[in-house]
C-alpha cells in the first residue's frame, strides 16, 4: 500500500527567561499582529503572528525510537545495567512496529512534510497553566500541527487503528516526533559578548 500520512498535534512555551535569544525580532512582530487581532484566530492579524513564528521551527521523525523501545525490551542486560541489543531484538522491534521499512545500519531521522503553527498567544499562565487573559508577557505559548508520509503496515488504516496499536503496545507514536528551535533562530551574543546557541520547551 502507498505511504499514508500520520499527524501529532502539540502544544510548546518558550519561557523568556530560559530562552536568551528571546524578544526575537519576529516574535516580537507576531506578538504585535496577536494584539492587534484581539486573539481571534479568524482575525487576519491572528493568521500573520502564526507564520511569522512558524518558519522558525524545525521538525523531524524518527522511526528508530519505536524500533528501539522495543529492542530493548527484549534485550539481554548486562550487570551494569546496559542493554545489550542484538540483530534478534532489532528484528522482533521490526515485527512489532508499525512501519513496514526500516534498515538499522542506514536509518537516519526524515525531515516532515508541514509544520504548522495553528494557535499562539503571550498570555501569562496562572499555577494550573489557565491564561490570565489580563496579562500579557514576552513568553510564547503555541500550538502546532506536524504532518508526516510514512510506509505504514497494512492493517493501519486510520488513526483510530493507530490509537488502538498504542494502547495495546504502550507506546507513543508521537514519541517519534520531535520539534526544535532552528540554530539561526536561538543564537545570541551574551552579557560578556560570547556567541551561543540554545532554547527551552516546555510542553509536547
Amino acid at each position: 500500500m502507498s505511504k499514508r500520512y500520520i499527524a501529532a498535534v502539540g502544544e510548546i512555551t518558550l519561557p523568556v527567561e530560559d530562552n536568551e535569544w528571546l524578544p526575537h525580532n519576529d516574535f516580537t512582530k507576531a506578538k504585535d499582529f496577536w494584539i492587534k487581532s484581539n486573539n481571534s484566530i479568524t482575525d487576519s492579524n491572528y493568521q500573520k503572528a502564526c507564520k511569522l513564528v512558524q518558519k522558525h521551527f524545525d521538525a523531524s521523525f524518527d522511526k528508530s525510537k519505536m524500533i528501539n523501545y522495543f529492542a530493548n525490551k527484549v534485550a539481554d542486560v548486562d550487570e551494569d545495567g546496559w542493554s545489550n541489543v542484538s540483530a534478534e531484538n532489532i528484528i522482533y522491534a521490526k515485527r512489532k512496529s508499525i512501519f513496514k521499512k526500516y534498515n538499522d545500519a542506514t536509518y537516519e531521522s526524515e525531515d516532515l512534510d508541514s509544520i504548522s503553527v495553528i494557535n499562539l498567544d503571550f498570555y501569562e499562565r496562572d499555577y494550573d497553566d489557565e491564561p490570565i487573559e489580563s496579562n500579557i508577557s514576552e513568553t510564547p505559548t503555541i500550538s502546532f500541527i506536524l504532518l508526516k508520509s510514512i510506509d505504514l503496515k497494512d492493517g493501519i488504516e486510520n488513526q483510530s487503528d493507530i490509537t488502538k496499536w498504542e494502547e495495546k503496545n504502550n507506546f507513543d507514536v508521537l514519541d517519534c516526533f520531535n520539534i526544535e528551535i532552528n540554530e539561526n533562530t536561538c543564537s545570541y551574543v551574551d552579557e560578556d559578548g560570547y556567541e551561543g546557541s540554545s532554547y527551552s520547551i516546555e510542553g509536547v
